[in-house]
């Protein structure tokens, strides 16, 4: 076992004081219910992995035991004003780049496992657009195998339809259920293949919160549920039309077709042929070289981030376009950006386009057209 250095005493004692108020938060938050066969009081090191419905899981699943994980997540929220210094010194929390394999990451992680701290890990990178459990990251499965220590897992449900990831209100009623088991001991770690670790994984994180929701039927309500939905159903399932979404509260109406939808307080897409944002984006999905022959625009915030010290510039008000495989980002003049020439572009937070260019970091909070603007600039996603 290593020995634990200062800054690791500082945050231990930090933990304990903020906990408290972490309960407290998180019941005002969300009613949650949890089922679990494992022991939260345990002391030893382990790795905890969960589906990644919504934001505040990750918190909800770090309060679960009596020893808080440290948590490996996106870097770039080790950049946001104001919660900078706690995510570095009081949570540990372990920083990745979303989509690359990144060794100093994996350093760090053995070395906090070392020192017998719990690792939580979200496989999925990100939390879902669409209310099913997303692509696992593959090198998820290889750094289990590594560290050899026993794996807990925490299946979410009803986290996305409380809070899903596109809305711009927040609903009434958020409640999530959350089941806790061991997925591997250590010594079945020894047995298991990589890819024996990678299919048991995605068999326990799989979940659909639509078809839990056929069961539990709970409201979550709101007065703007709709809200949002055009940043990532870009194509109507009707008409086959591109942006033609007008959304008001809880209504969606196309304007090509005259289409009219809702989103109900049970969280169900009514007027269409499809009823989840899953089944919707898997009509959208196959015309993806269709959405790159259009133009489309957006006002935008542009921040440019250092994340060797994790600072970002201040945001200034630009208006970006995405035209036949190029970016466009006008401010006072105009930079062009061909979409081959980006690297790692991803979706972080709720509309955050961010990707690097010619050694610089962009961040681009966009106001539309999120979903649409990332499969234009990539395949991957």
């Amino acid at each position: 076992m290593m020995k634990k250095n200062l800054a690791d005493r500082f945050s231990d004692v930090m933990l304990r004081v903020v906990r408290p108020i972490g309960h407290v938060w998180m019941r005002i938050d969300a009613k949650k219910k949890i089922t679990s066969t494992v022991d939260f009081r345990r002391k030893d090191p382990f790795v905890l992995v969960a589906n990644h419905t919504y934001l505040f899981d990750v918190i909800q699943l770090g309060l679960l035991f009596h020893r808080t994980p440290a948590a490996v997540s996106q870097e770039f929220l080790l950049s946001t004003k104001g919660i900078r210094w706690a995510l570095k010194h009081i949570t540990k929390v372990i920083p990745k780049s979303k989509g690359v394999a990144d060794v100093r990451t994996i350093r760090q992680i053995l070395t906090v496992v070392k020192k017998g701290y719990p690792i939580l890990l979200m496989p999925e990178g990100d939390s879902t657009y669409f209310g099913n459990t997303g692509m696992l990251e593959p090198a998820t499965s290889k750094l289990i195998k590594k560290l050899g220590i026993d794996v807990v897992y925490v299946k979410v449900k009803g986290g996305y339809l409380s809070k899903p990831r596109w809305a711009k209100s927040r609903r009434r009623g958020r409640y999530v259920e959350m089941h806790v088991d061991t997925l591997f001991t250590k010594d079945q770690l020894t047995t298991l293949s990589v890819d024996q670790i990678a299919t048991q994984l995605d068999a326990a994180l799989a979940h659909d919160d639509y078809q839990w929701q056929t069961q539990a039927m709970h409201l979550y309500q709101g007065e703007r549920l709709a809200e949002g939905f055009e940043n990532v159903i870009y194509r109507c399932p009707v008409c086959g039309a591109f942006h033609s979404f007008d959304v008001s509260g809880n209504a969606i109406h196309c304007r090509e077709c005259k289409t009219d939808a809702t989103v109900s307080e049970y969280g169900f897409i009514e007027g269409f042929s499809v009823r989840t944002m899953h089944e919707l984006d898997a009509l959208q999905r196959p015309f993806t070289h269709e959405l790159k022959q259009q133009t489309f625009q957006s006002n935008a915030t542009l921040q440019f981030v250092d994340h060797t010290v994790h600072q970002r510039t201040k945001g200034i008000a630009v208006q970006v376009a995405y035209q036949a495989g190029e970016l466009h980002i006008k401010h006072k003049t105009v930079q062009t950006i061909p979409v081959t020439d980006m690297v790692n572009p991803v979706l972080t937070m709720r509309r955050n386009l961010t990707f690097e260019y010619q050694d610089r970091v962009y961040l681009i909070q966009l106001e539309r057209f999120a979903m649409s603007f990332l499969r234009a600039v990539q395949e991957k996603y």
